[in-house]
């Protein structure tokens, strides 16, 4: 046998498509009686490779090599070759390098050679390495669709995407049939975020191999990451059909299903994977999650437990269980598991952030303050600490750096559900300071934003009613029944802001339709009782303020009412009783001392008037109530005239 027809068998024997063409070559050569030695050798490490004894083929192929080199190095060349294969099939890489080395070194013009080192450096991490013997490879044979492969992988796991593409891009030109090439293309594709580019990629995969189970895996991989959910969870349903044992698909379905708000459909996917792979963390934390999302607070801490279990600085675990501890209340609890994610990370800004509102609650305001300040420092558009902080400010009482804070939050998202609560929180806030027109103008913007937003409707009532704009408030309380027609308060602030336009009767039906929803309304009667007051009837009225008092015994504004009734009734007694018990409950009554006083006058407890009269005059300078404080004046000087 020539050397041309030895080196043809050794070839063939590394290309598994070529079996049967070695076979014929080997069959017509055993009926050689003129085969030689190394001709014997060759088949018989083919045999022997062919039975699976690698060590025997290794060591026929190490003797062929031995005995050839410096005679025919072509042979030696190939003997090495089959050495390198064969001992990279065994998990031999290191000694597969030496060989493939001395192949080389015989036969530098084997680009067969250079790829497989290449390949074989790239399963040792070796890739930059790798990439040299597939430049050789490509550069000796330009049309070597495998380098191209090989090298395309090579430089996607450096992340050079762009020039994988390029290598993807080549190998599938010389080799359009090749089902992984696309596959892979469309991995990096979907690193360098061409996702469209990338399904074309998969499907095309999927044409070509239509078993392909990675290939639908990771086509829906991407369509959940560009939000198609349901053509997502298809390609994940066909990857189970392929591969059922798979925890990883079922992981990454359910994961899917939790997008589209599937929670319950996500955890069955969930556990399903964990029943397959109960050592993935990952699978723990997002169950519970989706646990979080069902208000399973105790359950996702369950999950988030056994997360870190398995992997102990998993530091976004660290961080939801907070927040669920936090949802439970579990404050205390809450800030060792930020401190955690923060020791683990300290620019977590979540972290921070969580850690900060747990010390909100907890009344740790300085060092609240301090945590949402490291958050805006280290995210200075972060606008939910903002709100946080102008809040925090807001209870230290510095109500000028509140304002700014919420003044921020309102440029970083000005039509963003959180800047309409910064605009509601500021008119809170102004509204405290009894700015009612500036608050009325945040509350206009809250509603602007989200016309739903109930609060925000009850917010300004309050202030138009404070206002004296009445009708104003009234569009705002029908607002709100137009929104909730069961709002038991809407109606009795609609009722109230009736009753101080002098509208009586539409008032009193306000007040009637809060009591026969909610019969132990103590407010509903008092209100009712003042409206009957104003058309006079006082027994009627006394009635309803008997009602107020019998459900809340503290109710000061039923007694002084009663009080008033009561002296329409000419029951004088009663009534300055009544203004006695008002009084006891709540001392800083302006108009109860006046009341009270002109029961004194009558009963010609000159002295003890005067002192009520004074007190109240004193309670109105107080609150600035000029027109109270002038009937009081008015009240005094009639006292005087009549010494």
């Amino acid at each position: 046998m020539n050397t041309k027809t030895l080196i043809e068998i050794i070839e063939s024997i590394s290309d598994p498509e070529q079996a049967g063409k070695v076979e014929e070559i080997l069959q017509e050569e055993l009926q050689n009686t003129e085969l030689s030695v190394i001709g014997r050798a060759i088949i018989d490490a083919y045999l022997l490779q062919q039975d699976g004894e690698i060590e025997g083929a290794i060591e026929k192929w190490r003797s062929i090599a031995n005995i050839t080199e410096g005679i025919k190095n072509e042979i030696a060349a190939y003997a090495w070759f089959s050495i390198a294969s064969l001992l990279t099939q065994d998990d031999q890489k290191e000694d597969a390098l030496s060989a493939y080395d001395k192949s080389l070194n015989l036969n530098p013009d084997n680009a067969i050679a250079y790829n497989d080192r290449g390949a074989t450096k790239s399963l040792l991490g070796q890739l930059e390495d790798a990439i040299s013997d597939y430049d050789e490879a490509v550069r000796l044979n330009p049309e070597y669709a495998d380098a191209y492969y090989n090298r395309g992988w090579a430089r996607s796991e450096l992340g050079d995407y762009e020039q994988a593409v390029v290598d993807y891009d080549n190998a599938l030109r010389l080799n359009p049939d090749n089902a992984d090439a696309f596959h892979n293309r469309g991995i990096v594709k979907s690193e360098l975020d061409q996702f469209q580019d990338a399904i074309k990629d998969y499907s095309k995969a999927i044409q070509l191999k239509p078993d392909y189970v990675e290939a639908y895996y990771y086509r829906a991989n991407v369509k959940s990451k560009i939000g198609q959910y349901q053509d997502a969870i298809e390609d994940y349903d066909q990857s189970l059909l392929l591969d059922p044992d798979s925890a990883q698909i079922y992981h990454y379905r359910g994961y899917t299903k939790a997008q589209l708000g599937q929670h319950d459909l996500a955890i069955e996917d969930y556990n399903k994977a964990i029943q397959l792979d109960s050592n993935a963390a990952i699978t723990y934390h997002c169950r519970g999650y989706a646990n979080f999302f069902l208000n399973k607070f105790e359950a996702a801490i369950q999950d988030y437990d056994k997360a870190v279990k398995l992997e102990p600085d998993y530091i976004e675990v660290y961080y939801n269980r907070g927040i669920a501890k936090f949802e439970l209340e579990q404050f205390g609890a809450a800030l060792v598991d930020f401190d955690k994610a923060i020791q683990l990370n300290p620019n977590y800004t979540n972290a921070y952030y969580g850690r900060g509102i747990a010390k909100q609650q907890l009344k740790q305001l300085k060092d609240a303050l301090t945590d949402f300040n490291k958050v805006i420092k280290l995210e200075p558009e972060f606008a939910p600490a903002y709100l946080n902080r102008s809040l925090v400010r807001g209870e230290l009482g510095c109500f000028e750096d509140a304002l700014s804070d919420l003044k921020e939050v309102i440029q970083l998202d000005s039509e963003d559900v959180i800047a309409t609560i910064a605009y509601f929180t500021r008119g809170s806030m102004i509204d405290e300071h009894k700015d009612f027109k500036r608050a009325i103008a945040d509350y206009n913007k809250t509603i602007e934003i989200s016309p739903d937003f109930i609060d925000a409707y009850f917010r300004r009532g309050f202030a138009n009613i404070r206002l004296g704009q009445y009708r104003a408030a009234i569009a705002d309380y029908d607002n709100i029944l137009r929104l909730d027609s069961s709002n038991v308060d809407a109606y009795n602030n609609r009722g109230y802001a009736k009753l101080e336009s002098g509208k009586y009767e539409k008032a009193i039906a306000d007040f009637a339709e809060v009591i026969e929803r909610k019969s132990d309304h103590p407010t509903a009667y008092n209100n009712l009782g003042f409206a009957k007051a104003q058309l006079g009837q006082y027994e009627a009225a006394v009635a309803e303020y008997n009602k107020a008092i019998e459900l809340n015994p503290d109710h000061a504004f039923a007694y002084k009412n009663r009080g008033l009734a009561k002296r329409a009734l000419g029951r004088h007694e009663e009534a300055f009783a009544d203004y006695n018990e008002a009084l006891r409950i709540k001392p800083d009554m302006t108009e109860t001392y006046h009341n009270r006083g002109k029961e004194k006058v009558d009963f010609g407890h000159i002295k003890e008037a005067k002192l009520d009269f004074e007190t109240a005059l004193e309670l109105a300078e107080q609150v600035g109530n000029q027109e109270l404080k002038d009937e009081i004046e008015q009240s005094l000087q009639e006292l005087e005239n009549t010494k």
